[in-house]
């Protein structure tokens, strides 16, 4: 994987970061994604399976990292080594 190319989005939990992070994957983009709590993630999964059937397994091309964009010092290890960022929850 190359990280200078690596793309962060927060809020890929949730609706809208759900389908930018699933476009980004199909297009082979280098993804990291921030979620609070591992059971978060089905719901990403649900959002890609609207797309087709077993498209869910493109999740697991994510690089996803716990963290809260409230809590400043979770977000050390998602920062490393980011070629863009984007947020797709209000701040």
């Amino acid at each position: 994987m190359y990280f200078y190319h690596m793309i962060l989005v927060t809020g890929g939990t949730g609706l809208v970061g759900g389908h930018l992070l699933y476009r980004f994957c199909e297009s082979g983009t280098p993804t990291r994604a921030i979620y609070r709590d591992l059971k978060s993630i089905d719901k990403t999964r649900d959002i890609f399976n609207s797309y087709g059937a077993n498209k869910d397994q493109l999740v697991d091309d994510i690089e996803w990292v716990q963290g809260d964009i409230l809590e400043i010092p979770s977000l050390k290890k998602p920062w490393m080594a980011l070629h863009k960022f984007i947020t797709a929850q209000p701040l």
